[in-house]
């Protein structure tokens, strides 16, 4: 089993590679938001928020988002991405043993590395729970959704896990970077249980939410007290004005029809690709979704053929122990519909199949 999956976007990289402008590159590899989103005006890259030292209280300007979670401020702590947070829970956290759920993002296990946290490896849940090391380790690493299938958790299954972390005395790290794009999800749930439960921590993207790679901002919720515990590791001027009074300024009520945007989406292109011979893995909510190869097709001429045609998907050999899959984000129709036109030429080509 491939235990991790690296991420994807690197788009500079292709470019290079392809010998194109990054610019005219569809990036199909990201789960970036796709969708029209309002930004407000004038404020990123503003010269007057970038002269005088960042606001190292951010309460002031998690409003919005607050009333977003339906959780409090003070339960929130901002930072570089969600990337950064997952170090300094790490690093704050100072655990002994952590167990990653798989497949997972890479970075669990990197931040786990740099902060001397051995690591071990379940498929799920129910894996965990009947581990007979159970009571040796002191963090659990989950996603929901998923990464890459983009299947969800359901809260009795989180239950079990939060049961069981009481009673063992671990801290679960909840990954709910995609869930603002989750059908049939609850996305308040988790972060306002993580408000009053010390065993549980949420990891949150506004990056992907607000469809911004490189603002760099994500945040975690959590318990006043844990709170404290990551603030105290976290460098002085982590996030700057601009972007703290662009999320002050952010408009949150617009992302609340953003599941069923995606969703449409996604069954669409699930359903074009079935066509195709295409078959989706596992029960995607997210944004992105994996689906198999057909036996017979080359998956390194697959993505080939559409780095040729400026189209970059996230390809993966092996996540299962068997067969050949691509992850693909789910972005706006038109766009879409170009991945879609794209492989059904490729599949008509000759190229495609082995002799």
């Amino acid at each position: 089993m491939k235990k991790n999956l690296e991420h994807g976007g690197n788009i500079w990289s292709a470019a290079r590679r392809l010998n194109v402008a990054a610019a005219d590159l569809l990036d199909f590899s990201s789960n970036l938001n796709d969708f029209p989103v309002f930004y407000p005006d004038g404020i990123l890259g503003n010269l007057n928020l970038l002269r005088p030292y960042p606001d190292p209280d951010h309460r002031t300007y998690m409003g919005g988002i607050s009333t977003y979670l339906g959780i409090r401020p003070e339960n929130i702590v901002l930072g570089p991405g969600l990337t950064h947070m997952i170090y300094k829970f790490c690093q704050a956290g100072r655990f002994r043993k952590a167990v990653i759920i798989d497949p997972s993002f890479t970075e669990y296990e990197a931040a786990c590395a740099a902060s001397a946290t051995q690591v071990s490896h379940a498929r799920s849940i129910q894996d965990i729970l009947e581990m007979p090391e159970k009571a040796d380790y002191d963090a659990v690493f989950m996603a929901s959704p998923s990464n890459p299938a983009g299947n969800i958790i359901s809260w009795p299954e989180m239950q079990e896990i939060l049961w069981a972390a009481e009673t063992g005395n671990f801290t679960v790290f909840l990954d709910e970077a995609f869930a603002d794009f989750a059908s049939d999800y609850d996305r308040d749930r988790a972060c306002r249980e993580a408000s009053e439960n010390p065993n549980l921590i949420v990891g949150r993207s506004l990056t992907k939410l607000f469809g911004l790679a490189s603002l760099r901002l994500g945040f975690i919720v959590c318990t006043k007290e844990n709170a404290d515990m990551v603030s105290n590791v976290m460098e002085p001027w982590s996030v700057g004005q601009d972007a703290l009074e662009f999320i002050s300024a952010m408009n949150y009520t617009q992302f609340h029809g953003l599941p069923e945007t995606t969703a449409v989406e996604r069954r669409w292109m699930i359903s074009a690709l079935a066509d195709l011979g295409f078959t989706v893995e596992g029960d995607p909510r997210a944004n992105y979704f994996v689906v198999r190869i057909p036996d017979g097709i080359d998956e390194h001429l697959l993505e080939s053929y559409l780095n040729s045609r400026k189209i970059l998907v996230k390809a993966l050999s092996d996540i299962h122990g068997k067969g050949k899959f691509f992850r693909t984000a789910v972005k706006r129709h038109e766009y879409n519909m170009v991945l879609m036109e794209s492989i059904a030429d490729f599949m008509k080509s000759g190229g495609a199949i082995h002799g």
